[in-house]
């Protein structure tokens, strides 16, 4: 049975590019409960997000700009917000 999805990508298929993902973007930042207080969600929020490689866009915004910060240059707020928005 199709679900009408189209464009929808499995994550073991994916292709990163540059190896960016939310679960990297989330450790860079101090790990899940260290996201999680950031992004005022609870701990198993941020780990939905690692694990989905998904993230709301006003959440992603925060996290972008904590990682470009926390990550020591390897990472900018444009590519992040590229990749992911």
């Amino acid at each position: 049975m199709s679900t009408g999805f189209k464009g929808v990508a499995s994550l073991d298929v994916f292709d990163y590019s540059n190896g960016m993902t939310i679960r990297k973007l989330i450790e860079d930042v101090g790990g899940v409960r260290s996201a999680a207080r950031l992004l005022g969600v609870a701990p198993s929020t941020a780990h939905y997000y690692c694990r989905t490689n998904r993230i709301p866009l006003q959440r992603l915004l925060v996290l972008a700009v904590m990682a470009e910060r926390l990550s020591s240059g390897q990472y900018t707020y444009e590519q992040i917000i590229k990749e992911f928005a």
